[in-house]
């Protein structure tokens, strides 16, 4: 390395930065002391980088394997998970709650508020290493404008639309509370945020071509991270549907159908692989994982009557 300090580093703490004060403006609405609101930043801020470096060694372990597992604990020379930032922060909340006495579902929630800023954050911090967060080349003259250009070649700038569908994420949660005036199930607001973000990034990180975290040929990591966060929402509401005495058949298909559609989308990723139009293969896939959010949303509503 050049340099101790990085631009991505710099903007990857700031994301952090950002995540936890979005996690204290959601405590100072309900009303959280302001003393566990700093516990979760003391534990938050450490076991966010170490999750995101174990996450990130985990899954290019074969290169590290290959190289010398050693390299492993050379963290000053990058590498690092956002999915496994946002599971150290989850971890960071649940233990916070547990020790303060406070429902682990609320600091949950918390860092559901503040995880879309710090993504957008990160996004963008990406613009600042070339070839990350890049997608294919670009062969469409209206998508020259938002697209990069390196060496007179044009390509797709995903980390650009991942920022923008974070923050659109980000203000449809800030207009579902609003609607609701706050009041919301607890555990919801991580919950909406992890189907919402999940969805979109299934198909998003379909468009990367930068080999970060590839698990087989084509297929990353984040995608298969991205599904499992919807799925694990729909659980958590089925299962808060199934206590309140509801059908067997109200539980039973709304999982057949997600099943279904993720089918759709992995026939999809492989499909864009060599496609002949992409727009009709990655619509397909998107509205695939759209039906996934609706269902998952529609049980939740279900479960909270």
């Amino acid at each position: 390395m050049d340099t101790l300090f990085t631009s991505y580093g710099l903007l990857a703490s700031l994301a952090l930065l950002a995540t936890l004060l979005g996690a204290g403006l959601w405590c100072r609405l309900q009303k959280v002391p302001y003393s566990v609101w700093i516990r979760l930043c003391a534990a938050g801020i450490p076991l966010a980088w170490l999750c995101s470096r174990v996450t990130f060694c985990l899954a290019t372990l074969p290169t590290y394997i290959a190289q010398g597992p050693e390299l492993m604990l050379h963290f000053w020379e990058g590498g690092g998970s956002m999915f496994g930032a946002f599971g150290g922060l989850l971890l960071a909340a649940w233990l916070t709650a547990k020790q303060q006495g406070v429902k682990p579902a609320v600091l949950l929630d918390a860092v559901g508020l503040g995880a879309p800023l710090g993504v957008i954050i990160e996004r963008i911090a990406e613009s600042t290493v070339e070839g990350m967060g890049w997608g294919e080349a670009v062969m469409s003259d209206w998508l020259l404008p938002i697209s990069v250009e390196s060496y007179g070649s044009y390509w797709h700038a995903v980390y650009l639309y991942e920022a923008v569908v974070t923050g659109i994420t980000l203000l449809a949660l800030i207009v579902w509370l609003f609607s609701r005036k706050g009041q919301t199930a607890d555990g919801d607001l991580l919950l909406v945020f992890m189907t919402l973000y999940g969805c979109a990034q299934v198909v998003l990180e379909s468009l990367r071509d930068d080999g970060h975290m590839v698990v087989h040929h084509f297929v990353h990591i984040s995608q298969i991270v991205a599904i499992l966060l919807p799925a694990a929402a729909l659980l958590v509401w089925t299962l808060r549907l199934a206590k309140k005495g509801a059908k067997k058949s109200h539980v039973i298909i709304p999982w057949l159908i997600t099943a279904a559609c993720i089918g759709i989308g992995i026939a999809q990723e492989f499909a864009v692989d060599h496609s002949e139009n992409l727009y009709i293969d990655y619509g397909v896939m998107a509205a695939a994982m759209a039906v996934v959010a609706v269902t998952t949303l529609a049980i939740r509503r279900k479960a909270n009557r």
